[in-house]
């Protein structure tokens, strides 16, 4: 798709957001590799944002914050 975020590493991953609301995380090295990808449902046209734990999507409609659990 189209993509206007910038691409984000962060914790060893590339994080990628299309226009449309799909999010590709692939693993950073050599060989390109996805580890998962999610369709948010809603345009997206700005790059995550993250703090310790925490990985923010915002949407054209919604802020979706996604935490890793201990």
């Amino acid at each position: 798709g189209q993509y206007s975020a910038s691409p984000v590493i962060a914790n060893g991953h590339l994080y990628l957001v299309s226009e449309i609301g799909q999010i590709t995380i692939a693993k950073t090295g050599d060989a390109f590799a996805i580890v998962h990808q999610h369709k948010l449902g809603e345009p997206i046209h700005v790059s995550p944002a993250f703090d310790a734990s925490t990985i923010y999507f915002r949407g054209a409609k919604h802020l979706w914050a996604f935490r890793k659990q201990d």
